[in-house]
């Protein structure tokens, strides 16, 4: 049975043998695969709550409304990005042009651009894990192509101390501030200015970076509404739940960022395994099973209402994951263990935009 992935097997290869393995151990997996409409009633109920929200704060003071960003916000912003994976991987029921339309809908109350990505890139992501090699089976062989997210990797600075923790979360807290609005507000200009200088040269615009322009006017959109009824502690409190998703003084919703594609020794010492997974029942209910990564790229066919069942029928093939894999001691161990070199994976795909 495959347990654990080597240091030489790759990630694509290691979820692929397990995937056929664990068919063949419990073929009563295959009945959770299949699309689901319960995504576009998540999507529905967690842009109205988001709106919502944010038009009530307009009568609060300024820290209030960060308050609920953090415990309330950052929530219906992982929702919708969830939401948006969803129906990047067509796991959702109705037409194709229903799903498209719904995942603009999911960008409105958020400054990120999960829709855009999950919807055109994503599904590369699972396909290749960015290996470069093949073998005689047209399988990829390696690792090549990983690189580091900045926000999220970390260098090792001795053995812990309070001191060097405490420089580490800082380190950390300007790495995600600094990513957020690189990849959010700043991204905006830049992509309808590529789309404008590509209309004006009569060059085409490809599918993804169209998207990326309308997800951009939408946000724009959306957020003059917010501003209108609401005020500034409508735009800010979405612009917070946001950060924090990323985050930002170390939201619990964090653990998810830092364990879904974590690599080197700070989660597996002795073997790689870069998708991880966070334990706990509440936690994974209230980010919509977000943290169930290693099943998630074990099935990408299940949907995210029904990817819980599968620790539950096959838990032989999740002992990689810790019981004390909780979201308070992957954060603590995250900024604390500054003796291990903390290194996200992620893969280089072609942008939407761009030269």
């Amino acid at each position: 049975m495959v347990e654990a992935g080597r240091a030489t097997t790759p990630e694509l290869l290691w979820h692929k043998r397990r995937r056929r393995e664990m068919l063949r151990a419990h073929p009563e997996i295959a009945k959770l695969f299949g699309p689901t409409a319960v995504t576009h009633a998540l999507t529905v109920a967690a842009v109205v709550a988001h709106a919502a929200i944010a038009l009530l704060l307009a009568r609060v003071s300024l820290p209030w409304a960060i308050l609920a960003a953090y415990g309330i916000g950052v929530w219906l912003s992982g929702a919708l990005g969830s939401a948006a994976h969803e129906y990047g991987h067509r796991l959702v029921r109705g037409p194709r042009w229903l799903a498209w339309s719904m995942a603009r809908l999911t960008t409105t109350m958020t400054w990120l651009y999960g829709s855009t990505f999950f919807y055109h890139l994503h599904m590369g992501h699972h396909r290749s894990q960015a290996s470069t090699r093949k073998n005689e089976f047209d399988e990829f062989i390696d690792n090549e192509g990983w690189r580091a997210f900045r926000f999220l990797s970390l260098p090792a600075t001795g053995r812990p101390t309070w001191h060097r923790a405490a420089a580490r979360f800082m380190r950390s807290q300007w790495q995600i501030v600094h990513s957020t609005i690189m990849s959010t507000l700043v991204k905006i200009p830049i992509i309808l200015g590529y789309v404008v200088w590509s209309r004006l040269r009569g060059r085409p615009v490809r599918p993804a970076a169209r998207d990326a322009a309308i997800d951009s006017m939408l946000k724009l959109a959306a957020s003059a509404g917010l501003f209108a009824a609401g005020g500034w502690n409508a735009v800010l409190y979405v612009f917070f739940s946001d950060l924090f998703l990323r985050g930002v003084l170390a939201n619990p919703y964090f653990a998810w960022w830092i364990s879904q594609h974590h690599m080197g020794a700070f989660f597996s010492p002795d073997e790689f395994v870069a998708t991880g997974s966070v334990h706990g029942r509440i936690y994974n209910f209230i980010n919509t099973n977000a943290s169930k990564h290693c099943e998630h790229h074990d099935f990408p066919q299940i949907p995210w209402n029904r990817l819980a069942k599968l620790a539950e029928i096959a838990p032989e093939y999740y002992r990689h994951v810790p019981p004390d894999r909780t979201w308070y001691n992957v954060i603590w161990h995250y900024y604390w263990r500054t003796d291990l070199t903390y290194a996200y994976g992620y893969h280089p795909l072609r942008m939407p935009f761009g030269p």
